[in-house]
């Protein structure tokens, strides 16, 4: 009787660990792609655009472009991640959240780049 306690628990315990790995694999690939996709852009970029001062254009532009964008998120992804799950799929309050989480860094980003390119 132990024995086919100790097989189920046994099962369970890798049918856990492949839910990770896919997981962590599905990951990994994403990863990559977005570090392949980055360094296509930037060799795309030097290539195309050899002057210095247009290269140096490009990487204020990436540097402003990936500050702003963490502070203009504001922790969202992570009060999505938390939040999500405490409602059911076609629960109100769950889309209201879901608006929410789109909308406010969408307005942040507009006003903000309004600001940033009529008074630079």
């Amino acid at each position: 009787m132990a024995s086919r306690h100790c097989d189920f628990t046994l099962k369970i315990t890798f049918a856990n660990m492949g839910i990770v790995f896919r997981q962590s694999a599905k990951t990994s690939i994403v990863v990559i792609f977005g570090a392949v996709m980055g360094a296509v852009i930037i060799w795309l970029s030097t290539k195309y655009l050899p002057d210095k001062h247009q290269f140096g254009f490009v990487q204020t532009l990436t540097t402003y472009a990936v500050t702003l964008s963490q502070i203009l998120l504001l922790g969202v992804n992570y009060t999505l991640a938390v939040y999500i799950h405490r409602y059911a799929n076609n629960e109100q309050k769950r889309k209201l959240l879901l608006t929410l989480c789109f909308i406010v860094p969408g307005i942040l980003t507009v006003v903000t780049s309004f600001f940033l390119f009529c008074f630079p």
